[in-house]
């Protein structure tokens, strides 16, 4: 599998199973390669050109309905009309210092009943795919700030209506126990079979991988060998459940999955484009007043301090 999501031309022989797994959970795919478990599942679903529009659990993958945060209710003496739902869209990796902004936000007095807020959570490029196709959003969280000017570029977003929140960086993983590597160009090593990667078509993260790989010179080398995931939080969860033998993910992730997986190796960030995770507001029509002051919460120091507490970089020109 290309790192562009496309199939390598080709035929592509068999992989010997592995011994140590047992041989009915082992699937062949068309190619001729043999993967196993979910992740085949999903490689095979990649190669098909098939995008999952349904949130992922970022934990076990299963489909998930959207994760309901329901906000303080009236401050004491004011009775008004209750807001409509307020709509998030988010990247998967933002998903714990998001919800703590969140619970800090709720204590603060709004002066009417609060809204229930949804929140989406997914790949950044399959999130802004959805938004441009019309699913209700009033805030988007995203991985890179090119899906947020995509949205721009289609009225859906004022460009004064946008912040950065963070920064990240990016390491290589294996399972706990797993092989020692010491340069990225070892992942063409025999020993890595099988290197998860982000797929690029619906998550950054695969798009900064694709210019790791780039850089490296390991296009050639690791083709055969990428299992793709749909987002970042189910790449390392392919590495936490031992299904690939590397992969390539955020720093955070890796500080959350510390007792399933190990940092191998840090990634120099000059090999990839910097890595900023944006928020603005959508719509093509002025912000209700709830999402107007959520997204200003979220922007202010009180607000990004969630997101460094959590393990991210803070983004040059904030504090």
């Amino acid at each position: 599998m290309r790192l562009d999501g496309h199939r390598a031309p080709g035929r592509q022989p068999a992989r010997a199973q592995r011994k140590d797994r047992p041989r009915s959970i082992l699937r062949r795919n068309r190619g001729g390669r043999v993967f196993d478990g979910r992740a085949g599942r999903d490689q095979r679903a990649a190669q098909e050109g098939k995008v999952q529009r349904d949130t992922q659990a970022v934990t076990t993958g299963r489909p998930l309905a959207l994760l309901a945060v329901l906000y303080a209710a009236v401050c004491s003496g004011t009775a008004v009309a209750e807001e409509p739902d307020l709509f998030v869209s988010t990247a998967v990796s933002l998903k714990e210092p998001l919800l703590a902004a969140i619970e800090d936000f709720r204590g603060i007095p709004a002066g009417h009943r609060s809204p229930m807020i949804r929140i989406h959570m997914g790949g950044s490029v399959v999130l802004a795919q959805q938004i441009l196709r019309g699913a209700p959003s009033d805030l988007f969280l995203s991985a890179s700030p090119h899906e947020i000017e995509r949205l721009a570029d289609a009225g859906l977003v004022d460009s004064g209506s946008t912040c950065a929140l963070a920064g990240n960086t990016l390491v290589v993983v294996v399972p706990i126990g797993g092989q020692r590597l010491d340069a990225l160009q070892h992942l063409a090593d025999p020993r890595f079979e099988r290197v998860g990667v982000a797929n690029p078509r619906t998550a950054p993260l695969g798009r900064y991988t694709q210019q790791i790989v780039a850089a490296a010179n390991l296009q050639e080398r690791l083709e055969n060998r990428l299992i793709l995931a749909e987002h970042a939080r189910q790449v390392i969860d392919y590495v936490a459940r031992g299904e690939v033998d590397a992969a390539i993910v955020y720093t955070t992730d890796a500080q959350r999955f510390a007792d399933r997986v190990s940092v191998a190796l840090e990634i120099d960030p000059d090999l990839h484009e910097p890595i900023e995770y944006r928020a603005a507001l959508v719509g093509a029509e002025p912000p209700r007043f709830r999402a107007k002051a959520l997204f200003e919460f979220l922007c202010s120091d009180a607000g990004r301090a969630r997101f460094v507490e959590s393990g991210l970089k803070p983004w040059p020109g904030t504090r």
